[in-house]
């Protein structure tokens, strides 16, 4: 009678084997994988850009001009050119441009002056969130006497430094008030370097607290040299006698868990940062061509920049 056959297992040494090259396999497609995601999140993120900078357009072709940084401190008196938004005062031009990104009853909703406590303030649009930021889904969780707030992943450019007012959305030269902002009225056809060749609006993720909102201009008061914003950058921050952090602060890597880092402009993408331009379109500039930025920061440097460099 023949004797039955046995069914012999894996031995240990085969099993490791097989573990191994499990391992390798999983090894060699990670990086596929996150390859394509972050390809996925900085496609979504040039979107954002690009439909900010087409509620900017829309904006300018309504009233004339740029929307202010900052809304005026008149109240319900608006001065000659003003537009409905400039009485609200400290909000951002983020809120400014709500309704031309299907958000104007949002904006209708909020209250029409500065109020740091308004729920809606807490209301996350991912129109202003970069996907390669997975904290700014989490908002400003409220604290310290201050409420839930929605943050944003894109602030303006403010020129230069806070002296020049040499921006799209530039400040009143040696103004210590709240409304040196108010004054920005900037219109396209002032942006005498070339629409083309000049930066509106980059990328800067929230402070490590996530302080502060998109709606708001106010100053991040966990900044440690007070010269960064919620909404609104300059290309050399941190230039004050009395700063703490490196200056002058250049466009380049940053850290989520430094808060130094929120005075320069820097983003989660690898070796780069996306930018809108003033005329609308988004492109790419690489940490490497730090000193571009600050040529292209300016409206009416007049520099001569080297395209090549982005």
């Amino acid at each position: 009678m023949p004797r039955p056959r046995l069914h012999r297992g894996f031995t240990a040494i085969e099993l490791l084997v097989v573990i191994a090259i499990i391992a390798i396999l999983i090894a060699l497609l990670l990086p596929a994988v996150q390859k394509v995601r972050e390809s996925a999140a900085r496609t979504r993120c040039q979107n954002n850009l690009k439909q900010m900078g087409l509620a900017l357009h829309h904006f300018h072709d309504s009233y004339g001009r740029l929307p202010a940084p900052v809304g005026f401190l008149t109240g319900k008196t608006y001065p000659p050119g003003a537009t409905p938004f400039d009485g609200d005062q400290y909000n951002s031009w983020i809120r400014f441009i709500l309704p031309y990104v299907e958000q104007g009853s949002l904006s209708a909703r909020m209250y029409p002056l500065f109020d740091d406590k308004d729920p809606l303030n807490g209301t996350e649009l991912t129109l202003f969130l970069c996907p390669s930021d997975v904290r700014s889904s989490q908002g400003f969780g409220g604290g310290r006497g201050f409420g839930k707030y929605g943050v944003t992943n894109y602030v303006a450019s403010a020129g230069t430094n806070q002296d020049a007012g040499d921006g799209v959305f530039w400040r009143v030269p040696d103004s210590n008030s709240w409304d040196y902002y108010r004054a920005s009225k900037t219109k396209l056809t002032e942006i005498s370097d070339g629409t083309s060749n000049t930066l509106m609006v980059g990328e800067r993720p929230p402070p490590p607290d996530m302080f502060w909102g998109w709606w708001s201009t106010r100053f991040s008061a966990d900044v440690l040299n007070g010269t960064a914003e919620t909404t609104l950058l300059f290309a050399l921050s941190g230039q004050e006698p009395s700063v703490t952090c490196p200056a002058p602060a250049y466009f380049a890597p940053g850290d989520p868990n430094n808060f130094c880092d929120a005075n320069h402009f820097w983003s989660f993408h690898p070796g780069l940062s996306h930018w809108l331009f003033a005329d609308g379109a988004v492109r790419t500039i690489p940490y490497g061509a730090y000193r571009v930025v600050t040529q292209l920061i300016t409206r009416a440097g007049g520099e001569l920049v080297d395209a090549t460099e982005y």
